[in-house]
């Protein structure tokens, strides 16, 4: 009946598999010495199983029941704040608890469409002050740790109420951004529960921890997949800014910027190579495509275009119209060649993966972009592994929308070889595609300071009149909507009109389901690691932290835009 303090009712002694993440994952934690709070999965338990469970704790304790859907905690949505938890009751209100848990969580359920019984948990309470929320790894950084972290509680964390700190997990690295002086003695029992949390689970981690004063440990909540990497945690200054030299050009983060999404060193290398690769495909099409100097990667991994580089890049040349007709047959022959003649159970090779970038090029070229799809996240980056699918390719056809769909995911497919081959040694995704190649190791002086300059997010380099106070921590693109100001989120009871901006002082965690319906986020305090900011990521909704002395302008129902920069404008 039990593991550990996470205990099973009689009738779900059952395969660890067949449980929800939520608690499976805790139960694992558990096993290789991690502190959790005792637990009961509530699933066909009775009266006096919970009492059973209640005895097992301390006479004052206090407890919390929490939702544990299947849906929630997979590595592509987090479903985070989604489902009502309770805040810590005593013994004797657990059972109406319960009742309140269910009924609310039947609710949300039905809204967002999720055929599903309510599944719940009921928890011990750790009494606590200190608390937060640890991704490991941070960015693209194996050997560091991003914390978010409260001295009132671990809910004023996921709330967003925070301060950051980013610890090293490797001896010999430094700390680039300390935990407050009265919390440092935490700096090594956190890093002990990163390691054992990474040795652990084979994915990016999102945890929920608390220190507890009369245990004088640290104790882990929740742990989940990340589902998007955390970038820059800082505002880079007009300072920072004016000492990052730019090439010369008109330098924009535009929509190619947001498809690739930040990258590596070793990730803009490698794409940067396979683009001069397929340099002679193109211009076997008509194209000019002489340099590939249209994309430049700033510190924090942000990449900026060109446009006028990459127009010229793509610009046919005097006959190129008639060459483009004319090589089109003979590359359809080609790529249909090379699907009768696929072998995917190969190694990683650089020279498949090049064929199928050059090919698809080509294809995107020739059918005008169609078939073209969304890139799930952070495709480009060799750091980000996705799940390794066998593509399907029909060798039949002669559509170039559908050519160009199926050698995508031929592309990303080798890609994804060499991200597993990445694996073992992450920290190589700081080299070059050249220095990879030729074997070369990286050392801790190179990793801090990468890392020292990827703190600050540089971006807004490629944003005119960016407002240097707003910080941004969901996704970044422009948004335009009618504006909706929430002045006293506690006494809020109405619905937020969906294709809303919202600006509120923070983001309640009772408006998370919004979140996908609404066109952007400004509050004016928040963290990277909220909920509310980890679904913001989940949802492609543009989400800024800050002040605006001229927000005072603007009143609900105005029609503004919402620039990259988090500047607001009327429409």
């Amino acid at each position: 009946m039990k593991q550990g303090s996470l205990s099973f009712p009689p009738s779900l002694n059952k395969l660890m598999i067949q449980l929800s993440k939520k608690y499976t994952y805790l139960a694992q934690a558990e096993k290789v010495g991690i502190i959790t709070p005792k637990t009961l999965r509530l699933d066909g338990v009775d009266d006096e199983e919970i009492q059973q469970f209640i005895t097992r704790c301390d006479a004052d304790s206090r407890f919390i029941v929490r939702s544990m859907q299947s849906a929630e905690d997979t590595h592509q949505q987090s479903y985070a704040g989604h489902f009502w938890s309770s805040s810590a009751v005593s013994s004797d209100d657990i059972i109406a608890t319960i009742a309140h848990a269910n009924a609310e969580n039947q609710q949300r359920l039905a809204q967002l469409g999720i055929s599903e019984s309510p599944q719940l948990m009921l928890q011990e309470y750790i009494e606590h002050h200190i608390g937060g929320v640890l991704f490991s790894p941070w960015s693209f950084f194996a050997d560091y740790g991003f914390i978010e972290y409260s001295t009132h509680s671990v809910q004023a964390a996921v709330e967003g109420k925070t301060s950051p700190a980013l610890i090293s997990l490797k001896e010999g690295l430094a700390s680039p951004l300390a935990l407050a002086e009265e919390l440092a003695f935490l700096e090594t029992p956190l890093r002990v529960l990163t390691q054992q949390l990474q040795n652990t689970f084979n994915f990016p981690l999102d945890s929920e921890w608390v220190y507890s004063e009369t245990k004088q440990a640290i104790i882990l909540l929740q742990v989940r997949p990340q589902t998007r990497l955390v970038g820059a945690l800082l505002t880079a200054s007009p300072t920072q800014k004016q000492q990052l030299k730019l090439p010369t050009g008109d330098w924009q983060y535009t929509a190619l910027s947001e498809s690739l999404g930040k990258l590596s060193p070793l990730s803009f290398s490698l794409l940067k190579q396979l683009y001069n690769d397929a340099k002679a495909s193109l211009q076997s099409l008509g194209y000019q495509a002489k340099h590939v100097d249209f994309m430049t990667r700033l510190a924090d991994g942000s990449i900026l275009v060109e446009p006028q580089l990459e127009k010229k890049f793509y610009r046919l040349s005097k006959f190129g119209g008639f060459w483009k007709s004319f090589k089109a047959p003979q590359w359809q022959q080609k790529i249909k060649q090379c699907f009768a003649t696929l072998e995917l159970d190969n190694d990683f090779s650089y020279m498949q993966l090049a064929q199928y970038f050059q090919y698809w090029m080509v294809a995107n070229t020739l059918s005008n972009g169609q078939g073209r799809e969304e890139n799930t996240a952070h495709a480009y980056e060799l750091f980000w592994q996705q799940t390794l699918t066998l593509p399907t390719v029909n060798i039949s056809t002669h559509s170039w929308d559908v050519l160009n769909r199926h050698l995508k995911q031929l592309f990303f497919f080798e890609l994804e070889k060499l991200k597993q081959q990445l694996a073992p040694t992450p920290e190589k995704v700081l080299l070059s595609w050249q220095d990879y190649q030729s074997n070369k190791i990286v050392s801790n002086e190179q990793v801090q300071q990468i890392a020292s300059m990827a703190l600050y997010d540089y971006s807004l380099l490629g944003v005119a009149s960016a407002n240097t106070e707003m910080q941004s921590i969901g996704a970044k693109k422009q948004a335009s909507g009618k504006l909706f100001i929430i002045d006293k989120p506690s006494r809020f009871q109405q619905n937020i009109p969906e294709g809303s901006i919202l600006i509120a002082p923070y983001f309640d965690n009772q408006w998370v389901q919004m979140i996908p319906k609404l066109n952007g986020i400004i509050v004016f305090q928040g963290g990277h690691l909220s909920h509310s900011a980890i679904v913001a990521r989940e949802s492609d909704v543009p989400y800024f932290v800050g002040k605006q002395e001229e927000i005072s302008k603007f009143q609900s129902g105005d029609l503004v835009t919402l620039s990259l920069s988090g500047v607001l404008s009327l429409s």
